[in-house]
């Protein structure tokens, strides 16, 4: 009797260790360096400079580009870059399949959810921008178009900085990029069942709606806009309804997806020590880092940012597990 008792509990044991093999095996698939505790050798295989491709949605036309040899001068960068990364933002950038490095795009950068990977434009790299030249330049698409005559209003400045590659352009928009990723594989921003969403988001006659905003607000538009900026003489108006309001900036504001990659970046960053952020119009400060935090609704989204990344199980790519964050 006692043997067989013996035997049982040594056959449950060992199920228990095969079973736990084969869910670490499955795991170690998806991050098989952050597992060896060298996602930094993982980072430069896929770092992967490419020429152009015409439909950047065609996984097949994505993965299907060689890597250009010169590739290789981004890779350190984007090692400094997951190395400030916080877990398990850092393990959902070890996670992916390619970091494209594109060489001419329309955007600064991109997330693929097919292929699981995020592109970047080298030029950002080329130019070496910081921080607040490119926030700076991004504020003002919604603005600015070409050929317009803005001379006499003064149209947004951003100062942003922090230290090494945080204040960088590439920390922002990697990190920008993940939180995509990271919100599509949890349906984060998913209006009909995400708990973020609902903070500053509705449904109306079948059109999206912005809570906390003004009814009669335009939605700014940044790329492709076909001459519907925004008047800047409207400037003023437009940031004072934003400082009341649960958006983290102008770009937020633009769907729930936006909403969440900002929210998640500017949070991020806000754990960055000596981080510094302050917009301002002309000799007018409008926003400084500190009033993130004052609206109700924009707190309780920050706070559920903070909440989000101590889950005890995270997922962090749609085909891949729930995975424990590390302490």
């Amino acid at each position: 009797m006692k043997n067989r008792l013996l035997c049982v509990l040594f056959a449950g044991v060992v199920a228990t260790i095969l079973e736990t093999s084969a869910a670490t095996a499955r795991i170690a698939d998806i991050y098989p360096d952050f597992y060896k505790d060298d996602c930094q050798r993982h980072i430069a295989r896929i770092v992967c400079l490419v020429d152009p491709v015409e439909k950047v949605l065609s996984r097949s036309d994505l993965l299907s580009r060689p890597c250009l040899p010169e590739g290789r001068a981004y890779v350190q960068e984007m090692q400094e870059i997951y190395s400030l990364l916080p877990d398990p933002v850092n393990r959902a950038m070890c996670g992916l399949n390619r970091i494209f490095i594109e060489k001419k795009f329309w955007a600064s950068g991109y997330a693929h959810q097919r292929t699981h990977s995020i592109g970047i434009q080298q030029q950002l790299f080329e130019e070496k921008q910081t921080l607040s030249t490119w926030l700076t330049w991004k504020e003002r698409l919604s603005f600015q178009s070409p050929g317009t005559d803005n001379s006499g209003i003064d149209l947004p400045t951003i100062r942003a900085e922090a230290p090494g590659a945080a204040g960088r352009a590439t920390y922002y928009i990697v990190a920008h990029e993940l939180a995509h990723l990271i919100d599509l594989a949890n349906r984060i921003s998913d209006i009909r069942q995400g708990d973020f969403s609902r903070l500053s988001w509705t449904v109306r006659r079948r059109y999206l709606r912005n809570l906390t905003l003004p009814s009669d607000w335009e939605r700014p538009c940044f790329y492709f806009c076909r001459g519907s900026k925004i008047e800047a003489a409207r400037l003023p108006e437009i940031y004072q309804a934003l400082q009341k309001s649960a958006y983290i900036n102008l770009y937020a504001t633009r769907n729930p997806s936006e909403d969440f990659a900002e929210t998640l970046t500017f949070y991020l960053l806000t754990q960055v020590p000596e981080f510094r952020y302050e917009l301002s119009l002309g000799d007018q400060i409008i926003t400084r880092m500190n009033s993130f935090w004052q609206p109700k609704r924009l707190q309780e989204k920050l706070s559920y940012v903070d909440l989000l990344l101590k889950r005890p199980y995270l997922r962090l790519r749609p085909d891949g597990p729930p995975v424990r964050p590390v302490n």
